[in-house]
Order: structure tokens, then C-alpha cells, then sequence
């Protein structure tokens, strides 16, 4: 993408700040009034977890039999845009400072929000499964999620544009560094069951020999030697589709009405995984370039070195 609507990617990538800052301010109005109704009414003190929920959805169309599912996507969807108006902030400052560091926060936000959004629109479908009617809510999910994916666009073509023809190996290093730090982030779980003993032992078997290798990464940045990126990318993507496994089965216990509270911080880790992925992908193949082009360049100066001249 070139334009924004006619516009340049820089003044498109301004609207949307603004734009995001205006939602930001409604979204914070909203969970005023959402949290307010919430404490007051003496329903959700009960234990009984069929209890009315006064908020905007009502008791027979909420997702399943949770109660903690229907009280997180209540608060959920005035919380979005009040986060994403947040870094809308750092894309205001980003943009005007033509800085691609500072673009960063809310392409990380959006595109988590963007992966929120699609989750909660495959439970409505698992909804409509499983009641034989559609959520009143798929619609309006649907176009927010078709207008951020627009607005992501823009903004990360614009992220591309400030960082033509220039290698930032900084961002493999963050990736390295937050990947050691966010396993000792992850709770402990206790399973009920054999077959999720064994799957968590292999994340976290995953997780361990990953920490060897963003160790290996962080050094082949700092020495610009790609062959030794490659086993983080491996690893990374192992961990990825373990992980992913893992939280598909959580997601269909969500029929029987069972939520588990790792599904929302497990999905964020995927997330999160999946861009850096992108991320150390992108600088792996930037060193490859310039390792191809060094090697020519030597090539070339050994074959003139060579040559014998013309008799």
C-alpha cells in the first residue's frame, strides 16, 4: 500500500491516531458506566453462576454456560479501544518524528487486539454451533476487526516505508530478551488430566531449549552471522504450534461451559511469538542480502585480481 485514501501513508497513519484517541475517551466512558453497573447490582455476589448479567449482554445470548467469559467480553470491548488509544499516542509522536521505533506499540497492540477480535468471533461461530443461533454481537466484531485490519495495514506499510534501507538488529535483541523473560512470566497450572500434564511438559521443554537459542540469536545479531538465527526461528515456530495445539483444546471446553484462565494469557503469548517470528525472519533475511552481496563483491575482486592481462 502506497496511500491512505488518496493521502500519504503519513498523514493516513495521523488520522488514525487521532481518530483512536476520540475512541479512547468513549471507550473510558463506557467502562465507567459498565463497572459501575456492575458493582452495583447484587446478582454477581451470588455463587450461582447463572446469574443475570447486567451488562450489555444479555443472559440467553452469551457465549456459553461461562459466567467469566460473558463478564471478561463485557469489559473486554470498551477496554479495546481505550488501550489502543493509549498507543495511539506513541504513532502521533512516531509519525511526526518520521521515528519507526515508536510505531512499533501500536502495531504490537492492534495486531493483538486484531487476534482478540478473531478469537471472539470463532467462539460466536462455536456459539452458533452450539445454540443454533448467531450472536448479535458477530457484526459489529466483524467490521471493527475489518476496519483495524485496514488501519494495520496503513500504518505498517508506513512502518516499512520509514524503515526502507534500513537494518534494525535491535528488534531480533528485544525479541531474544523478552522471549528469556517471559518464561518466568507463566504461571504454574494444575491439570486434571494425563494427556495436559504432557502437553504443558512439552511447552515448557520447548521453552527451556528455546532460552539456549535466543541466546545464540542475541549473539548472531551483535555479529551479523545469519545461519546461526535460523535454530530461534525453528524453535520459535515449534513452540508456536505446540502452544496453539494446546489452546485449541482449551477453547473446546468452552462448550461445556469450562473456561480455563490460561486461554487469554496463552493466546497472548501466541501472539506475541508469532510477530517476533515475523520480526527476526524479516533481519534474517536483511543479513542475507548483505552476506550475498559481500560474498559477490569478494568474487569479483579475486576473478579482476586473477585475470591476466591481454597480450
Amino acid at each position: 500500500m502506497v496511500s491512505c485514501c488518496g493521502c500519504t501513508l503519513e498523514t493516513g497513519a495521523k488520522i488514525i491516531g487521532y481518530v483512536h484517541l476520540i475512541l479512547s475517551l468513549m471507550g473510558l466512558l463506557m467502562i465507567g458506566v459498565i463497572l459501575g453497573t456492575i458493582l452495583t447490582d447484587d446478582s454477581l455476589a451470588k455463587s450461582d453462576k447463572q446469574a443475570s448479567l447486567p451488562t450489555a449482554i444479555p443472559p440467553d445470548e452469551r457465549l456459553f454456560i461461562s459466567h467469566e467469559l460473558s463478564v471478561a467480553f463485557a469489559i473486554f470491548l470498551p477496554l479495546a479501544p481505550a488501550v489502543v488509544g493509549v498507543l495511539s499516542l506513541f504513532l502521533l509522536i512516531g509519525a511526526k518524528k518520521k521515528n519507526s521505533y515508536l510505531l512499533l506499540p501500536w502495531l504490537i497492540g492492534v495486531g493483538l487486539l486484531i487476534i482478540t477480535y478473531i478469537l471472539f468471533l470463532l467462539l460466536f461461530i462455536f456459539y452458533y454451533l452450539y445454540r443454533g443461533r448467531l450472536n448479535n454481537h458477530f457484526v459489529s466484531i466483524t467490521i471493527k476487526t475489518c476496519v483495524f485490519t485496514y488501519c494495520f495495514v496503513i500504518v505498517y506499510s508506513y512502518f516499512k516505508e520509514l524503515r526502507e534501507e534500513r537494518t534494525e538488529p535491535i528488534a531480533s535483541i528485544i525479541a531474544s530478551y523478552i522471549t528469556i523473560v517471559s518464561l518466568n512470566e507463566m504461571q504454574k497450572v494444575h491439570h486434571a488430566h494425563i494427556l495436559d500434564i504432557a502437553l504443558e511438559m512439552i511447552v515448557i521443554t520447548v521453552r527451556v531449549v528455546q532460552v539456549i537459542f535466543s541466546l545464540i540469536l542475541i549473539v548472531a545479531t551483535y555479529k551479523g552471522r545469519s545461519k546461526y538465527v535460523c535454530p530461534w526461528l525453528v524453535l520459535s515456530l515449534l513452540m508456536v504450534i505446540v502452544e496453539s495445539i494446546y489452546l485449541l483444546m482449551m477453547g473446546l471446553e468452552l462448550i461445556t461451559g469450562t473456561l480455563n484462565k490460561q486461554i487469554f494469557s496463552l493466546s497472548t503469548h501466541i501472539s506475541i511469538t508469532i510477530y517476533f517470528i515475523l520480526v527476526v525472519f524479516s533481519h534474517y533475511r536483511e543479513m542475507r542480502l548483505i552476506e550475498s552481496g559481500a560474498m559477490d563483491a569478494t568474487v569479483n575482486f579475486d576473478s579482476n585480481k586473477t585475470k591476466e592481462p591481454d597480450p
